[in-house]
């Protein structure tokens, strides 16, 4: 991407981006824009009770805040 001068959307889970921080940071320096929340573990959001999507997005959202 670096050579043609493209930009990334990234979603990120937010357990896989607790164990790679270095590489969410990464992303943030770059060109690239994180826009999307994946929830923390990516369970089947239709099958998951409300609250429990609210405390999934909410704790990706701040993890992703701290990058």
């Amino acid at each position: 991407m670096k050579q043609k001068h493209a930009n990334a959307t990234f979603f990120v889970i937010g357990e896989n981006m607790q164990g790679r921080p270095d590489l969410v940071q990464r992303e943030m320096r770059g060109r690239h824009t994180m826009v999307g929340n994946h929830t923390w573990t990516h369970p089947n959001i239709g099958e998951t009770p409300i609250p429990q999507t609210d405390l999934e997005l909410n704790t990706t959202q701040a993890a992703c805040s701290r990058c």
